[in-house]
């Protein structure tokens, strides 16, 4: 789990992927205290912050990854989906 004082994380996928579903568990495996969802690019995302967003951004980590990373297992089919929307964003 990383210390709360690292920056924020921001993590994309397609609407509907599971992102705010999952907000909780992925803000605790981050270690972070508040959950922005529908964040826009050029918005500011705090130290404390999990920004969840449908924008691939260059700070970014993606939603298959980061669901990964936290221990959230997702089927395969959906993580095909997930990754094949996701290309086309």
């Amino acid at each position: 789990m990383q210390d709360r004082s690292t920056p924020g994380i921001i993590v994309y996928g397609p609407s509907g992927c599971g992102k705010t579903t999952h907000a909780v568990a992925l803000a605790a495996h981050f270690g972070k205290s508040r959950i922005v969802d529908d964040w826009a690019p050029g918005g500011r995302v705090g130290d404390d912050t999990l920004a969840l967003t449908n924008f691939p951004h260059a700070d970014s980590i993606s939603f298959v990854d980061a669901a990964s990373d936290a221990g959230i297992k997702l089927s395969p089919r959906r993580v095909v989906a997930i990754r094949s929307l996701s290309k086309s964003m």
